[in-house]
């Protein structure tokens, strides 16, 4: 069943604030730079630029998603949708591998440094990747369920929704850790205002969804 016009409206509105959540924390982060080093502050600008471009980019991930129900289909009626619907992060996230680890190799190879992989401290700083990378594994299979039983904006608000959790609990953790400690008063406020904005963005694209 088509999306209403109301709930693209919502998604709309939701996806926005989520824009807008994420422009507020960007304006924190600045202003807590500004406050260190020079040296530091003068190449925000450029990390935020990649940052904002590795974010667009990995929505590439999502269209795959949306893309991937012939994926899903050929395991047959007999195997439930929800559980068919994983199988399409195979070949998004088999490609993406594929790149990282030729592009690895590749520079490793160049600078002649595989034997930094036998040096202290790097089976445990392997193993913490590894961590990552099951993590980032684990929190993607229940969106693609969710995104599957949320209908035909599943792949639209639950991708925004799974963003905006996640800036969430990073900034959540950075405030719990002590990141923002040092940080000035002002730039607090306006983190506070962009996680804000993001827990609204959330409720909005829940109920109109």
């Amino acid at each position: 069943m088509p999306a209403t016009a109301p709930a693209r409206a919502g998604a709309v509105a939701g996806i926005a604030l989520c824009l807008a959540g994420v422009a507020l924390c960007g304006r924190a982060g600045r202003l807590r730079e500004r406050a260190g080093t020079s040296a530091r502050a003068s190449r925000f600008g450029l990390g935020l630029t990649l940052c904002v471009l590795s974010g667009v980019l990995s929505a590439s991930a999502n269209l795959g998603f949306e893309f991937g129900e012939p994926v899903a289909r050929a395991f047959g009626p007999e195997t439930h949708p929800v559980l068919a619907s994983m199988a399409r992060w195979l070949p998004v996230y088999w490609g993406g591998a594929s790149v990282v680890l030729v592009f690895s190799v590749v520079q490793i190879s160049r600078r002649r440094e595989w034997g930094l992989l036998r040096a202290p401290g790097a089976a445990r700083e392997i193993g913490w990747s590894l961590l990552a990378a099951a993590l980032l594994v684990l929190g993607l299979l229940p969106y693609g369920m969710g995104a599957h039983l949320m209908g035909p904006m599943g792949t639209s608000v639950g991708f925004a929704v799974t963003t905006a959790g996640s800036l969430l609990v990073a900034n959540l953790m950075g405030l719990w850790l002590g990141e923002w400690r040092e940080a000035p008063p002002a730039a607090r406020g306006w983190l506070r205002a962009g996680l804000l904005t993001l827990v609204v963005a959330v409720i909005v694209l829940a109920a109109r969804a």
